[in-house]
């Protein structure tokens, strides 16, 4: 997400469109992969309308991101950049899992049924712990996304397509592993109950 010229400030220059545009890359993914692999129509379906908004949002996430590593890149000595640009990535991909967990809690919370009938005598804390407890692959792909970044930035054609590609991976691997932790989790509350 920088430029090809040396200067610092020139260097984060364009950061903010190159959020932008990597968050709208990610987000018609994100978008796609739901409407694709969902297993009903996602006009009908309030978790998938859901989660095709969410998609959307995720310009003006590329977009604020860029802004914030633009002022810390320009304001920070190079260790506490480094630092804070993986911090600020992990804080993005955790609000990106708390947003998707709190669709499907809110989904599970209006019909507890949906899990099947043992499962709708489950408190509903113990559910809202278990969608808490999944969103742990959040923050570390968000971590390595900032590693990606801070470790590209000395080259601009390959930061911006190696950030691209990374975030739609991490993003995706992210979800992958909340689903696959919620089924384990799921299924020892099942045995439980």
């Amino acid at each position: 997400m920088t430029t090809c010229d040396n200067t610092v400030t020139e260097q984060y220059r364009r950061a903010p469109l190159n959020g932008l545009i990597i968050g709208t890359i990610v987000g018609a993914v994100w978008a796609i992969v739901f409407v694709v692999f969902s297993k009903v129509r996602w006009f009908t379906s309030p978790r998938f309308a859901w989660m095709t908004f969410m998609g959307l949002s995720f310009p003006l996430l590329g977009w604020i991101d860029g802004l914030c590593e633009k002022n810390i890149i320009s304001h920070r000595p190079l260790s506490a950049q480094r630092h804070e640009t993986k911090m600020l990535y992990a804080a993005t991909l955790s609000m990106t899992g708390i947003a998707t967990a709190a669709i499907f809690f809110f989904d599970f919370f209006q019909d507890p049924q949906s899990l099947g009938s043992h499962l709708d005598t489950v408190s509903t804390i113990v559910v809202f712990i278990l969608y808490l407890l999944a969103l742990i692959p959040f923050p570390y792909g968000g971590w390595t996304l900032g590693a990606v970044r801070t470790n590209n930035s000395k080259n601009c054609r390959r930061s911006f397509v190696s950030m691209t590609l990374m975030s739609v991976i991490v993003l995706l691997l992210c979800v992958i592993c909340w689903f696959a932790i919620m089924e384990v989790l799921w299924l020892w509350i099942w045995i439980i109950f």
